[in-house]
């Protein structure tokens, strides 16, 4: 081994001996890295060797991943008869110096080969460890302290308060020279509360530790509590994060797993939470709709009891803390549910939900909830849905609407169960962050924030099935609610979408959910249903638009307005002519156009944008 070393860096370069032989097959690994005291890491290639003795000219070696795909391959083009055969398998590796332990560095190869091929030999490779001394390692020391509910503001955690568990603690430094990892740490709080950060004590020159300060499914800090802490050494104790619990508030919901179709059973997870501290014990009950089939069979939580149409759950000591489930609770039943044969695509089925209301509840408008979910056909899994939808494929609503309520589905269509999946939602300059507030999820998950507008939905260890093995139980969801910006003009959009990462997969991106703020003289029609049958073509147009009705209407008329709300044009079309219209004198931008049948009201709002 050759060590280089310069003012601040160390190079090495290393050859694992050539243990494993099959034949005129040998393999090996072999190892260059830098150290960086600067970045405090180390920078690491790792390359597989095979030696091939008596080999010639058209000789080949294959290296052989786990799945029986061919990882390299290599051919004898020089007709050397001692032939070496390199693969990069793992190029620019890094390793924090927060994993070097008394001055030495342990890493261990995470080979990707299962086995090494050449003619009838055959080699198979076991992972390897290497041992290298790390003299101007970086050092690194501890920050902790607890996050807890203090109930009786004494600002300790004594009897009657409550441990946060799962609540990320963040610590952002200030570096002479920027680590390579960036200059954030974090930990989780356990089940006792404690968090234990490890931060990186060379070059550091401050560091601030604090919770996220943007939510509403976590808790106010009270008056014992610093909002962040800033400090100049290492280590640090009883950094402490002493909240405070909103007032108590059950609220129901429900949610489903996938979207509904004829005789195919789908999910529903009626659910209720308490969103305060004081412990509420009571029913929950689930109105079915007549058209389903309720399967308690293949229910991951039946219903206690049935009552004629009605499903009901008990709850017990429902609260937004404790039983070490982390800060955001809820109860929630998970029933298999099969629509019936005799409805069609364009049917809905609906449910009412509800639980009693608690003496203390201070909203009690949220204990009853309704839902209709459309029948439809092939969808796809992973979607993000908003409600209310709006109108047509822009989502008109009105610059009235207060909230938004958004659900991300997600399957594991995959051929595995899938160990952790991870919801990552950036969320868009027209909603509200600090207003959201989780409504359901199908399983245990933890939210975290990454930064003032992106947020993320943590379900681990969920081991969802693939779809091929349970079907029923691939799909999963989370659902949240939140508040938009008020007085938006006509025609601003709302577009949210999210990425659905399955264990280390790439993401997968779901369409957008769509909202359009409508113009005021739509939003004063009443029956906009869109069950009238228009083409517009083209759309977008430079100057020539046409509109065509379909067959069977009668008269119709048609409007369009610009943003501000101002009719600049109307005329009257008759079933199945088409009327074209020259828009060459209008300036460039969105319009909105409204046909609706003169004696049936039936109508059709869309956008047209000129270009």
């Amino acid at each position: 081994m050759k060590k280089y070393l310069t003012l601040l860096a160390a190079s090495y370069f290393s050859i694992i001996s050539f243990a494993q032989t099959s034949g005129d097959l040998s393999y090996g690994s072999s190892y260059t890295f830098n150290h960086d005291s600067t970045a405090c890491a180390t920078f690491i290639d790792v390359f597989s060797l095979a030696e091939k003795s008596n080999s010639f000219i058209g000789d080949s070696v294959k290296f052989i991943g786990f799945s029986g795909q061919v990882m390299y391959e290599e051919e004898n083009t020089t007709g050397s008869t001692f032939w070496t055969v390199y693969y990069p398998y793992n190029q620019n590796w890094v390793e924090s110096d927060e994993q070097v332990s008394g001055g030495v560095l342990n890493a261990y190869f995470p080979s990707d080969i299962n086995k090494i091929i050449s003619g009838p030999d055959t080699v198979y490779i076991y992972g390897n460890s290497f041992f290298e001394p790390i003299p101007d390692a970086c050092s690194y020391n501890t920050v902790s302290g607890q996050v807890y509910i203090d109930a009786n503001t004494d600002c300790i955690l004594g009897t009657g308060d409550s441990a946060i568990s799962s609540l990320k603690v963040s610590s952002v430094g200030n570096y002479t020279n920027s680590p390579f990892y960036g200059n954030s740490s974090s930990d989780y709080s356990n089940l006792s509360g404690n968090y234990s950060i490890n931060i990186q004590e060379s070059w550091l020159n401050n560091y601030t530790v604090s919770i996220p300060s943007i939510y509403q499914f976590i808790f106010p800090y009270n008056s014992c509590s610093a909002t962040s802490y800033t400090f100049t050494s290492l280590p640090q104790t009883g950094l402490d994060f002493s909240l405070e619990c909103a007032d108590l508030d059950t609220r129901v919901f429900a949610g489903h797993s996938q979207n509904v179709r004829p005789g195919l059973p789908f999910y529903m997870h009626p659910c209720v939470s308490n969103i305060g501290c004081t412990k509420v014990s009571g029913t929950l009950k689930l109105k079915l709709d007549p058209n389903v089939v309720y399967n308690p069979a293949n229910s991951s939580n039946p219903a206690d009891a049935i009552s004629g149409d009605t499903l009901i759950w008990n709850y017990v000591d429902l609260t937004n803390v404790g039983n070490g489930t982390g800060y955001w609770n809820t109860f929630a039943g998970g029933i298999e549910l099969t629509p019936n044969l005799s409805v069609n695509i364009g049917d809905t089925l609906c449910f009412e939900v509800s639980t009693q209301v608690p003496t203390a509840d201070v909203n009690s408008a949220n204990n009853t909830y309704s839902l209709c979910l459309p029948v439809v056909n092939s969808y796809d899994p992973n979607i993000k849905e908003v409600m209310p939808a709006g109108e047509g494929i822009e989502g008109f609503i009105p610059a009235s609407t207060e909230k938004l309520t958004y659900t991300i589905h997600f399957q594991n269509t995959g051929t595995a169960p899938a160990i952790n999946v991870n919801i990552i939602d950036t969320l868009e300059a027209n909603i509200l962050p600090n207003t959201m507030h989780i409504l359901d999820a199908s399983h245990a998950m933890t939210p975290e924030w990454l930064n003032s507008n992106t947020i993320k939905f943590n379900f681990n260890n969920i081991n969802l099935p693939d779809s091929t093995t349970n079907e029923p139980q691939s799909h999963g969801y989370v659902r949240f609610e939140i508040d938009m910006v008020q007085g938006l003009a006509p025609g601003t959009e709302i577009k949210n979408k999210a990425e659905i990462y399955f264990d280390f997969n790439s993401a997968i991106i779901t369409p957008y959910a769509v909202n359009t703020i409508e113009s005021p003289v739509f939003a004063s029609v009443n029956n906009v249903n869109n069950n009238l049958s228009v083409s517009v073509y083209p759309n977008p147009t430079k100057d020539i638009v046409n509109f065509k009705l379909a067959q069977n209407v009668g008269e119709a008329t048609i409007t369009l307005v610009d943003l501000s709300g101002k009719i600049v044009y109307t005329d009257v079309i008759l079933s199945e002519s088409k009327l074209t219209l020259n828009l060459s004198d209008l300036s460039k931008g969105i319009y909105m156009y409204k046909i609706y049948e003169n004696n049936t009201g039936n109508s059709n709002i869309g956008k047209l944008i000129i270009e």
